[in-house]
C-alpha cells in the first residue's frame, strides 16, 4: 500500500470513526428529547387528568346540588299541597257543621278577635238567616268579657261564612276563607323555614 493510500485509508477511518460518533451523539441526544418528551407528556396527562377529575368532581357537586334543590321544592310543593287539602277538608267540615255547632265556633273566634271597645259585628246573608235568635246576646257577652260591646248589624256583608269585625273604622276579616288562607301562609312559612334555615 503506498503512502497516499494509507493517507487516504486514515482519513477514511478517522471520518468513519469521527460518523460514528456524531450518530452516537446524534442518538444520544434524541434519547434525551425523548425521555424529556415524555417526561412532559407525562406532566401533561397528569395535569390532564387532575383537571378531569376535579371538574367531574365540580360536576358531581353540582348535580348532587341540583337534586337536593329539585327534591326539596318537590317536598316544599307537596308540602304545601297537603296543607291545602287539609285546610280545605277542614273549611268543609265547618262549613257541613249543625247550625248550633257551627255558631258555637264562630263564638270561639270571637273570644280570640273580640276588642275591648265598642264595635259592630256583620255576617254574610246566608249566616244572618240561619242564625240561632239567642246569638246576639252571646256575641255581646264575649264582647262584655273582654271590655268591650258588639252591636249585631243587619246588612250582611259580602263574605262565605264567619263574621267581619269594625272597630272605629278599621276592619278586622274573620271569615273563614280569610282565616284559612292566614293559616295555610303560616304553615307555608313554617315549613319553609324548617326546610331552608
Amino acid at each position: 500500500m503506498s503512502g497516499l493510500d494509507k493517507m487516504v485509508s486514515g482519513i477514511l477511518e478517522e471520518a468513519t470513526i469521527f460518523a460514528k460518533r456524531k450518530i452516537e451523539l446524534a442518538a444520544e441526544e434524541v434519547a434525551k428529547i425523548d425521555l424529556v418528551a415524555k417526561e412532559e407528556l407525562a406532566q401533561k396527562v397528569d395535569e390532564i387528568n387532575r383537571k378531569s377529575m376535579a371538574e367531574i368532581g365540580e360536576e358531581r357537586q353540582r348535580s348532587a346540588s341540583s337534586s337536593d334543590r329539585f327534591r326539596r321544592k318537590a317536598l316544599l310543593l307537596g308540602k304545601q299541597e297537603i296543607i291545602a287539602v287539609t285546610l280545605e277538608k277542614a273549611y268543609q267540615n265547618i262549613m257541613n257543621l249543625e247550625v248550633r255547632d257551627y255558631f258555637a265556633f264562630l263564638a270561639k273566634i270571637l273570644k280570640k278577635h273580640a276588642w275591648a271597645e265598642k264595635g259592630e259585628i256583620y255576617f254574610s246573608a246566608a249566616d244572618l238567616a240561619r242564625m240561632p235568635g239567642d246569638f246576639g246576646m252571646e256575641l255581646d257577652q264575649i264582647a262584655k268579657e273582654k271590655g268591650g260591646s258588639l252591636e249585631l248589624m243587619a246588612t250582611p256583608k259580602e263574605i262565605d261564612s264567619g263574621f267581619i269585625l269594625v272597630y272605629g273604622g278599621i276592619e278586622e276579616n274573620c271569615s273563614l276563607s280569610a282565616m284559612m288562607r292566614a293559616e295555610q301562609e303560616k304553615l307555608s312559612d313554617l315549613i319553609n323555614k324548617i326546610l331552608f334555615e
